[in-house]
């Protein structure tokens, strides 16, 4: 039986590799596919905001299986705005379980090396029913991880689920229109 690791398909029985791992399928996770393009550098797809089929900005995934201070580089490949705050010094979020272990659990800003840029990918111009397809552009930035097989969360921005929402929304009062005010 083979399995396929890092693009590349080898027997099932061979655990051991350099791969980072990727997951995304938990609320607002949105990442679609990951290459791996060099030993320490993965080219990134990202999954169109919900309820949207354009919009894909937004990025919210976990990795594991790394190695402790050593840089890897990430290419968010399909993003869609043509400028990004990214340029004017933004960094994504990262939260590491085993910092939050430690006592530590916060998300903080991390990245270096951040650009933001537009890429040769066009989107088919099938898709965008235009003469010529929309241009895509590409967040690259590289992560140094603070420990060796930790499971670390990135992301755009703090992340903010639906379900937060719900929960923080029932805590409150309800801040709606006062009685006779209408």
């Amino acid at each position: 039986m083979l399995e396929r690791k890092c693009g590349v398909q080898r027997p099932l029985q061979d655990t051991t590799s350099d791969c980072l791992r990727f997951f995304s399928k938990f609320e607002s996770g949105n990442l679609r596919k990951a290459i791996q393009v060099r030993e320490l550098e993965y080219d990134l797809l990202i999954n169109a905001d919900v309820n949207s089929t354009q919009h894909q900005q937004w990025f919210y995934f976990k990795v594991s299986g790394m190695r402790e201070a050593v840089p890897y580089r990430f290419n968010i490949i399909n993003c869609e705005k043509a400028n990004s705050q990214f340029n004017y010094g933004m960094q994504p979020t990262l939260y590491s379980v085993k910092e939050a272990l430690l006592g530590r659990p916060a998300w903080v800003r991390t990245g270096y090396e951040i650009c933001y840029y537009k890429n040769h990918y066009r989107q088919s111009a099938a898709v965008t029913g235009a003469e010529s397809g929309k241009c895509y552009y590409t967040l690259t930035f590289a992560v140094t991880f603070p420990h060796a097989e930790d499971v670390c969360y990135l992301a755009y921005h703090y992340p903010y689920t639906y379900t937060a929402l719900m929960v923080t929304s029932s805590l409150q009062p309800y801040g709606g229109p006062t009685e006779g005010a209408l």
